[in-house]
């Protein structure tokens, strides 16, 4: 049942699609397992889920993990997901981030933090995510060229009038390190945290 009336399936959308078929076929294979559950709801078991927000609205992505938990409640559940309101909803001790290194081998990082702890900005500006900027890209190369033209000691009359036109531009655009004391520039906040882990590790005696 749907806001609009009952609906097939298959004029759903992916996610809701995807969501709806892996759940059902999860419920087949316990009842299916373990005949004699009251409650297949109740069941024990390890649930991998790969991709676990795909083609679902922003809304799902950020109530999902919650949702699963709530009515999964003795299920461990391992998936991944590359999105950033899906990753909002974890704990510490919950998330782990997969990186290739220097060498190009890929490995497994436990990260430190509570991602439900932190504003969404602070999560995607995060080692988490990596954002340099949450601007567009094009506002984020405008800022930079400004930047760059407002640090020469001398300039052009042709730079002076991109000057000015970036600033004026710029100007009616937000910009959220004015409205917030945390946004600092996001490349020095990551390597802040990374000396405050790697400080903690030294303390611990964590070799990483």
């Amino acid at each position: 049942m749907t806001p609009d009336g009952e609906l097939p399936l298959s004029d759903l959308s992916d996610g809701y699609q995807s969501v709806a078929a892996w759940c059902g076929d999860l419920l087949y294979r316990i009842t299916t397992t373990f005949g004699d559950y009251k409650d297949p709801l109740k069941a024990r078991g390890l649930l991998l889920i790969d991709e676990l927000a795909l083609h679902l609205h922003p809304t799902w992505q950020r109530r999902l993990v919650r949702f699963l938990s709530d009515r999964l409640p003795n299920m461990q559940i391992v998936a991944t997901t590359h999105s950033p309101l899906a990753v909002h909803a974890a704990a510490a001790g919950e998330v782990a981030v997969f990186a290739r290194d220097a060498s190009g081998r890929v490995g497994v990082t436990p990260y430190a933090g509570s991602p439900r702890d932190l504003f969404l900005h602070q999560l995607l500006t995060s080692p988490l995510f990596g954002l340099a900027a949450l601007d567009s890209p094009v506002r984020e190369a405008q800022r930079a060229r400004l930047a760059e033209l407002d640090a020469q000691p001398t300039r052009s009359r042709r730079e002076e009038v991109e000057q000015a036109r970036l600033r004026e531009e710029l100007a009616s655009m937000p910009d959220y390190r004015a409205s917030d004391p945390d946004a600092s520039d996001p490349a020095e906040r990551m390597e802040l945290l990374r000396r405050a882990v790697a400080a903690l590790d030294a303390r611990t005696g964590h070799d990483g």
